[in-house]
């Protein structure tokens, strides 16, 4: 993709292909999956670890808005800034990336409830716009909020375009995403019948927008970081550590996080780390969301083993549960979405 050079926001060149990024959203499922079996096993641990860090891990979603932001900018930014977008292919091309895997997934948790309630939210979930619904509390797929979310963002991906045209107007819709987080949180929150929580695109607009300033800026971000790499490597790693020692003081505050997942970011585009780039990172990334959207099913269904029967030692049971829960995820997501669903579509496909 060439782009013309028409302000100091665009880009002549093709744009680059950020591989370390892989590394970023394979840190951040696994990260998940790792939080969403601990939460749901019955174990007692002493540690920091498991008490603070592993718990925190929720907060990955966070990472991924980010991510989301960055990724779309990189491959529509300009189009939709310079009238060169296809809307139709546009919001196609997002129902035939997220929609049938999804929906997949969504058929297997109502074919095991199959009741009403169920059927409604399934209802919802399909049409990719339950994201909508004022404090929708969704229990089927329930890991699917994410994905309501993200597509609320895609929604309004043009709008966000204008938002972050140039960047002193960026950095003054960053401004607002934040008030709007702090009105949210001191005014609305305070009635316990409006919850303000990230399922709320206003909650968690400040990521996003986070991951268009990023994009504005990449240029010269990757410049420094590449001329600096061992000062941004000691930034980095200062930064982590900080965030995560400090974790039971910082309360419900999605500041910290915002300020760190950037920081990643922004190291992961001027660096290159064979550690956060490689096969084996590609390929999670890959099946990133499909992994995020099957696990807690196989986690499920790696329950009704009763590991806890042969493993008596807690950390090893952990370990053991989480590693199968990741391995089948993986398994799944790749023969569905790589196997599976090409050779239905081949099948499907009018002979020409």
């Amino acid at each position: 993709m060439k782009n013309v050079l028409k302000n100091k926001d665009s880009v002549a060149a093709p744009q680059p292909h950020y591989g370390t990024l892989d590394g970023l959203r394979t840190i951040a499922v696994v990260g998940i999956v790792m939080m969403h079996v601990l939460t749901n096993m019955p174990l007692n641990f002493g540690n920091y670890l498991a008490q603070h860090i592993i718990p925190d891990f929720t907060n990955f979603t966070f990472l991924f808005m980010i991510l989301s932001a960055f990724s779309m900018c990189c491959g529509y930014y300009t189009k939709v800034k310079e009238g060169q977008i296809n809307l139709d292919r546009f919001y196609k091309r997002r129902f035939s990336r997220i929609l049938p895997f999804f929906a997949l997934m969504v058929l297997l948790d109502f074919v095991k409830d199959h009741n009403l309630e169920s059927l409604c939210e399934s209802f919802a979930n399909i049409t990719l716009c339950f994201g909508l619904y004022p404090n929708a509390d969704i229990t089927v797929i329930g890991v699917g909020w994410f994905l309501g979310l993200v597509f609320v963002f895609y929604m309004l991906f043009p709008f966000f375009v204008f938002l972050i045209s140039n960047r002193r107007r960026a950095w003054f819709a960053l401004i607002i995403a934040i008030a709007l987080y702090a009105v949210g949180v001191l005014h609305f929150a305070a009635d316990q019948h409006m919850p303000f929580e990230r399922k709320n695109i206003l909650f968690t607009a400040s990521f996003f927008i986070s991951g268009g300033i990023i994009y504005l800026y990449r240029e010269p971000i990757a410049t420094w970081i590449k001329r600096h790499i061992y000062l941004a490597s000691l930034l980095m790693a200062g930064a982590t550590v900080a965030h995560y020692a400090t974790l039971p003081i910082q309360g419900t505050s999605i500041f910290p996080h915002l300020a760190v997942f950037a920081i990643w970011i922004m190291f992961c585009i001027g660096s290159r780390s064979t550690l956060l780039c490689n096969k084996v990172t590609k390929f999670i990334s890959n099946i990133s969301l499909e992994i995020y959207l099957c696990h807690m099913m196989m986690f499920r269904a790696i329950e009704m083993a009763h590991l806890d029967r042969v493993i008596p030692n807690a950390t090893v049971l952990y370990l053991t549960t989480t590693t199968l829960t990741f391995l089948l995820a993986m398994a799944f997501s790749h023969i569905i979405k790589s196997i599976t669903f090409p050779k239905i579509q081949s099948l499907t496909q009018k002979p020409t």
